[in-house]
């Protein structure tokens, strides 16, 4: 699901920010990832994960929603961003006019929409995504409980 990104740069920044701080305040603590990762980025990690223990799971789940969606009601936008996407991406948006040409594509036995100009998302998404990832990465890395979304959380 995509919700709407603010036209102002500085709010886009603040929603993005509470987002990830949410996103710490929810995630499982022994699935927190701690190598590769600066010294401040693991206090970080382990500061928003402290901030988080007071409230239940449900009500951080409600709070995410509740930011992610607070522009989704602006008639007046030009991107659409991936709040319930991994934390390192959760920035990237995608123009408005991707979902103004929609087509459909057959894959086995079903037809599914996808976006007209597809290749333009899946580059800025994934890079060269023809490209098969080393065997150890092509398992899944992330996805939260939300209104569309009932996995367990593995941020």
């Amino acid at each position: 699901m995509c919700d709407k990104v603010p036209l102002g740069k500085l709010l886009f920044k603040i929603q993005i920010t509470t987002l990830k701080i949410l996103q710490g305040m929810i995630k499982e603590i022994f699935k927190l990832k701690w190598k590769n990762r600066t010294l401040i980025q693991n206090i970080a990690q382990a500061v928003t994960w402290v901030l988080g223990l007071p409230f239940k799971l449900e009500s951080k789940i409600k709070w995410y929603d509740k930011v992610s969606q607070m522009y989704n009601n602006n008639r007046d936008y030009i991107e659409l961003f991936g709040s319930n996407d991994e934390f390192k991406d959760i920035d990237k948006t995608i123009p408005r006019s991707l979902f103004e040409n929609i087509t459909t594509h057959k894959f086995r036995d079903s037809t599914f929409m996808i976006l007209g100009d597809y290749d333009y998302y899946l580059t800025k998404w994934y890079g060269n995504y023809m490209k098969l990832p080393a065997k150890e990465d092509q398992v899944p890395n992330h996805s939260i409980k939300s209104r569309h979304n009932t996995a367990k959380v593995l941020l």
